[in-house]
């Protein structure tokens, strides 16, 4: 009989414990904290124009010669790029296939951070997927980039085109 009251007094006991961590109420509280990252870019200029160009020619540049990206946000970025196929600029239908290389209907499209760039072989060729250019844009940097064309051998389609390029910005990984 001993042995019950024993566990039984030990049982008793050991609730009795555990009343102290709870002794506050059935509810806790936990008190989550966050800071807000602000991922910002800015372009400029927006818009750059290669005039009129031969097909043919495999490294027009631009009028200005380059953009400038600012990284407005509270963090470092990682910045890729990417472009597309070209666009009529009277339709917005779907005209030169971007590629590597230029060729019949295609249309090379390159990019630089470097101002001192002065051949086709000095410029990375824009792709259809994003790809990161610049790891960890610090807060309040700018960079430029510098572009270069080269033009299809040759296409039916001679309107005025559009030749998208997008910048994106992603928070950078520590």
């Amino acid at each position: 009989m001993k042995l019950v009251f024993s566990i039984a007094a030990a049982f008793v006991l050991g609730t009795a414990l555990i009343l102290p961590a709870t002794a506050d109420g059935p509810d806790g509280t936990v008190q989550a904290f966050v800071q807000p990252v602000l991922i910002s870019i800015s372009i400029s200029p927006t818009s750059m124009d290669y005039e009129a160009v031969e097909f043919g020619v495999n490294d027009a540049r631009p009028t200005p010669a380059s953009f400038t990206l600012t990284n407005n946000g509270s963090v470092p970025v990682d910045l890729e790029i990417r472009g597309d196929d070209s666009r009529n600029a009277g339709n917005g239908q779907a005209a030169w296939t971007l590629g590597g290389t230029p060729g019949n209907e295609t249309y090379a499209h390159r990019f630089t951070m470097n101002s001192n760039a002065q051949t086709v072989a000095e410029f990375t060729p824009l792709t259809k997927t994003f790809e990161v250019f610049k790891q960890d844009f610090a807060v309040s940097g700018n960079q430029s980039v510098w572009l270069s064309l080269g033009m299809p051998t040759q296409s039916a389609n001679v309107a005025r085109q559009i030749l998208p390029v997008t910048v994106r910005a992603l928070q950078a990984t520590p």
